[in-house]
């Protein structure tokens, strides 16, 4: 092999060099895209969490609390539908009264 084929073979190395280095730091940073993507998301679904965890403690305070009522309105030997019937009779007399 002669020196410009030495030559020739050299600069098609250093292209093909140069090429693969473009190449990695286009994936580095896609990465890097990807990395601070994946942080966004992260901070979104744990705030998303935080917000349904919230609404669940919400809902199981009403469910204790609903529980209670019950509890308390069997000691009383009545349940809900019994209260709603007496509540809707003393309204329609209220409002007959009037």
């Amino acid at each position: 092999m002669g020196v410009k084929e030495t030559l020739a073979a050299l600069e098609s190395a250093g292209k093909s060099l140069s090429q693969k280095k473009a190449k990695i730091t286009s994936a580095e940073a896609h990465l890097v895209q990807l990395g601070t993507r994946t942080q966004v998301q992260q901070v979104e679904l744990e705030q998303v969490l935080t917000d349904k965890m919230k609404e669940t403690k919400v809902k199981l305070a009403e469910v204790e609390e609903v529980a209670k009522l019950k509890g308390e309105l069997a000691k009383l030997g009545l349940d809900i539908p019994t209260i709603i019937k007496v509540a809707k009779e003393f309204c329609d007399d209220t409002l007959k009264g009037k």
